[in-house]
């Protein structure tokens, strides 16, 4: 007798832990505001980290940090002073807890490390994106995050005008990873009552990964059915994926976009960067980046 096949069944993602770097400025302002709305709604608590990083340190000669420099201790103290005083504000506000956290180091060096160590289940930071020579030479410390990162990250540009995700935009590529940022998304989709666009991108495919990526697509769609979680498809043709993605989100009004850290090799990452850090650098809305050690099983 043949056997039968199972179906895929939502496993909710854990999110008791939401990790918070700040730098005091309006992006990360923005960061914090939709990281406080999410706790409140999974029931997490916040770690509210700034990192004080030496002008000289670099991150191959962090080695030359003085930690015990008499400057950068006074401006350690003052962070966590300004940090506190946030953190009680909003605690008395909203009801949530919030753990302060001010440290020496390269910055995206000191989030992946103390996310580490607090097994962290979720970070949501703001960027301030860049472009051009900077784009492809600085690397910003939320691109290092987000491409080392071993959980999610949701990286904030604006100031969201909605508290939650109401839309998501969820890309489905040929490339087998494709599909495991699905569980994840279906999770913040229930959570927030929102809706999912599948756009499957095809690109320049051959036959056999056209038929690929379209199997996918039915495998998320049946998926998101049996959840009873609200979705729409279409099958998108461009030659350029992130402006394809971001130039979909703008038409559907999302206020968020899911892709993999990772994706098979392409030429266009090589001189731009990879897909997420592109994603990272020139989406106005929020961008969700699910590493590979999540998983979406379709037998």
């Amino acid at each position: 007798m043949k056997k039968l096949r199972t179906q895929p069944k939502l496993k909710a993602s854990k999110i008791k832990r939401i990790l918070v770097p700040f730098d005091f400025s309006i992006h990360f302002s923005n960061a914090l505001r939709q990281a406080i709305f999410m706790a409140k709604c999974f029931m997490a608590e916040i770690d509210l980290l700034h990192v004080v990083e030496p002008v000289y340190a670099t991150p191959h000669y962090s080695g030359l940090m003085l930690s015990n420099d008499l400057f950068y201790t006074k401006l350690m103290k003052q962070a966590y002073k300004n940090l506190k005083q946030i953190a009680q504000e909003a605690e008395e506000r909203e009801g949530i807890k919030i753990n302060c956290k001010s440290s020496l180091n390269i910055a995206h060096q000191e989030i992946l490390n103390y996310s580490k160590k607090r097994k962290t289940d979720l970070i949501i930071m703001g960027t301030h994106g860049v472009s051009g020579v900077t784009e492809f030479f600085a690397g910003s410390n939320a691109c290092c995050v987000v491409s080392s990162a071993k959980c999610p990250v949701i990286t904030v540009q604006k100031k969201t005008t909605t508290k939650g995700f109401k839309k998501t935009i969820l890309p489905i590529r040929s490339e087998f990873n494709s599909r495991q940022k699905v569980n994840f998304v279906a999770t913040l989709a229930k959570t927030f009552m929102s809706k999912i666009y599948i756009v499957g991108y095809t690109e320049n495919l051959g036959k056999s990964e056209k038929i690929k990526t379209i199997n996918y697509i039915k495998q998320v769609e049946g998926f998101l059915k049996r959840e009873t979680i609200s979705f729409e498809s279409k099958i998108i043709k461009e030659t350029n994926f992130t402006k394809a993605i971001i130039e979909h989100a703008g038409k559907r009004k999302a206020d968020l976009i899911a892709v993999m850290t990772t994706h098979d090799f392409s030429l266009d990452q090589i001189f731009e960067g990879s897909y997420s850090q592109q994603f990272v650098n020139h989406s106005k809305i929020p961008v969700l980046s699910v590493p590979n050690t999540l998983n979406f099983e379709c037998s």
